[in-house]
């Protein structure tokens, strides 16, 4: 099985770089640049172009749409939930570290989009103002469950919201944009007057999906770029005095991935920082740090560095 996720990570990475290449081009291609083009033509011409460039860019754009959210699902898998990332503990799905909470912002990730859809279409969407302050509330408590009762990691944290967006921007293409556009360019190409209501429609998802692309892309970027990292601890608490009833005491360790499988590894070496070390480790070993909670004080040096290529060959060796 892990010779077949070895060699599934890197098949299904690339197939997902080049799929989000082709979706997110054609999104900001419809929304930059095909809009305010199609304003400026008159009806013989819209009745001329429309028809021939539009089935093609969105047969390209919803299956682009499609690849991406499909191989995105399989990282997701290979990468956090077999690779035991979703929450930072040594034994994965399988762990004391689980609980229902764990399971139920997997849930959350991926049936957000119903409440998403529902919000946009119910009355309170006429209310710009009221309706981006509802989202925005209702995204900063997702990510709160995810880090203080599923136990996600910060990258887990990460991916899991640009999975939840991702979501939501294929359903916009595929249950959406394209019913929409189908029976646009139906009503251009008869010469006819398209529904205000599904250019609305269209206009608005594809607006939307412009707008979350771009935490989206973030969430799939924000890891460290370097060689080597490192932390080093001049002043560390009590570690006795960190504990909270009914939580789980990590005592702000130093989580480390086993071995040099960067994703594909089934446990963490949990390191309990005490003042004077100091640790230096390739940038692909996946770590963490979990807080210190307490009114105690910690002072540490962490670092990121690029060095010589032959000698970052040793530690790839």
């Amino acid at each position: 099985m892990d010779n077949f996720l070895n060699m599934l990570n890197p098949v299904a990475k690339w197939l997902h770089i080049i799929a989000g290449i082709m979706w997110i081009g054609l999104l900001y291609f419809f929304n930059f640049i095909n809009g305010h083009v199609a304003a400026t033509m008159d009806g013989d011409s819209k009745q001329k172009v429309v028809p021939e460039l539009m089935p093609r860019a969105l047969y390209w754009f919803r299956w682009g749409a499609a690849w991406t959210w499909f191989t995105g699902l399989i990282l997701l898998y290979v990468i956090f939930w077999n690779g035991s990332l979703s929450m930072g503990e040594s034994e994965g799905m399988m762990s004391s570290e689980v609980n229902m909470y764990t399971h139920m912002m997997i849930l959350v990730t991926f049936l957000a989009v119903f409440v998403y859809d529902f919000l946009y279409k119910s009355s309170l969407a006429k209310n710009t103002r009221l309706v981006t302050i509802v989202s925005f509330l209702l995204i900063a408590g997702i990510e709160y469950a995810m880090i203080c009762c599923a136990n996600y990691s910060y990258r887990a944290v990460n991916i899991h919201i640009g999975a939840m967006f991702g979501t939501m921007m294929a359903f916009n293409v595929w249950f959406r944009i394209w019913p929409a556009q189908q029976k646009i360019i139906t009503a251009i190409k008869n010469g006819e007057a398209p529904d205000g209501d599904l250019v609305a429609l269209a206009g608005l998802r594809s607006k939307h999906n412009t707008y979350l692309s771009v935490p989206l892309i973030w969430t799939m970027i924000s890891v460290h770029s370097a060689h080597l990292s490192g932390a080093g601890f001049l002043k560390v608490p009590d570690f006795g005095s960190t504990k909270q009833k009914g939580k789980r005491n990590h005592n702000g360790q130093l989580k480390l991935v086993h071995g040099n499988k960067q994703f594909l590894s089934s446990c963490m070496m949990p390191i309990q920082p005490k003042v004077g070390d100091f640790y230096i480790f390739p940038h692909y070993l996946m770590h963490l740090v979990y807080p210190f909670i307490g009114n105690e004080e910690r002072r540490s040096i962490s670092f990121n560095a690029k060095i010589d290529d032959e000698i970052f060959d040793v530690f790839k060796n």
